[in-house]
Parts: structure tokens; C-alpha cells; sequence
């Protein structure tokens, strides 16, 4: 299935006609847990705009595989500006495993990008 899996994502993410992107966002946006891991996957090969947006979402939802290749994805396509976001989110969260998960890709992404802003942002979440 993993084969797959991979075959599928390659598939979507190479997709030449002009709704792909939209198309992908729709599917990240619906209901289908196996459908949103593929579209997380060629989303990032893609590399949508906005799309890390919808990753930080993906991640605060209820679907725990996409919420697990929204973290993968993160961690490669992040900027400081998503991290800002993401360690808004793990501060705010009152679930105490949602708030693992983010404290985790926060400090992750932080090790990642490697800049004093970086490092400032994660700071309050290990206090």
C-alpha cells in the first residue's frame, strides 16, 4: 500500500490542468482521511501557495493521519511565519496531546531554520 500510496500522491502532485491546485485544496478541506494524506503529499511536492495554512489546520483537526503528514510536511516547508503560527496554536491548545504534537514541530522547525527569531519563538513553550 505504501507503493501505492507513493504512485497516487506522484499523480496528483503532477496534475497539468489549471483547478489542480484548487482541486487539491478541496480534497485537503473534505472529509476523506486517506484522500487528505494524498493530497498533503502532492500538495507539498507542488508546493501550493497557502498550502502550509491549511497544514497548520490539518494538524489542529481531528483526522490523525493527516494531522501526521501535516506535521511531516511542516517540518520541510515551514517558514518563521508558520512557526509563529504553530507555537501561537500549541499555546492556545488545551489539549494536552495536540499541545505535545505542536511543541514538538515547533522545536523541530525552530532546530530547522536555525535564526534568533526561530529560537525566541519556541523559548516560552518549553518553560
Amino acid at each position: 500500500e505504501p507503493r501505492i500510496n507513493q504512485t497516487a500522491s506522484s499523480a496528483l502532485a503532477g496534475m497539468a490542468y489549471p483547478a489542480a491546485e484548487s482541486t487539491l485544496l478541496a480534497i485537503l478541506k473534505g472529509d476523506s482521511g486517506p484522500d487528505k494524506v494524498l493530497a498533503i503529499k502532492a500538495m507539498v511536492s507542488r508546493e501550493v501557495p497557502g498550502g502550509n495554512v491549511l497544514l497548520i489546520e490539518t494538524i489542529k483537526g481531528g483526522d490523525s493521519d493527516a494531522s501526521k503528514e501535516a506535521v511531516k510536511s511542516l517540518y520541510f516547508t515551514a517558514t518563521t511565519d508558520d512557526l509563529r503560527s504553530l507555537c501561537a496554536a500549541a499555546t492556545a491548545t488545551e489539549t494536552a496531546e495536540l499541545r505535545r504534537s505542536l511543541v514538538s514541530i515547533c522545536s523541530r522547525i525552530a532546530t530547522r531554520i536555525d535564526t534568533d527569531e526561530a529560537r525566541e519563538l519556541v523559548k516560552p513553550l518549553s518553560e
